[in-house]
């Protein structure tokens, strides 16, 4: 499962990377990246919802999806917390989001 995880993190620097064109230094994001990148290491969770999470979360706080409200509190909790309210369909739902916000961003 660590290495799982440890790929989850890979995926979420190099997808950030893609989204970092033109932006600002941002304090939240960098703290998110830390938190993923602690989380490896302590490996606790399921990757596959670190994973869609992440990616998801970060593109909410760079302003490429918009957060609606039953989707709150995947934003606003804690991340160790707000993973453990994700189940099957809401990754489904997390890569859909993402993968549309990539088509429409044209990155």
């Amino acid at each position: 499962e660590r290495s799982s995880l440890a790929r989850a993190y890979v995926r979420t620097i190099a997808f950030l990377e893609r989204f970092l064109v033109g932006e600002g230094s941002n304090d939240d994001l960098y703290s998110h990246l830390r938190t993923v990148g602690e989380l490896v290491q302590q490996d606790t969770l399921d990757a596959k919802k670190v994973d869609a999470l992440s990616l998801w979360k970060m593109l909410a706080l760079l302003g490429y999806v918009a957060v609606d409200e039953q989707d709150e509190a995947l934003f606003s909790l804690p991340f160790p917390e707000a993973v453990l309210l994700v189940d099957d369909s809401k990754i489904k739902f997390l890569i859909k989001t993402a993968t549309d916000s990539i088509i429409q961003s044209h990155l």
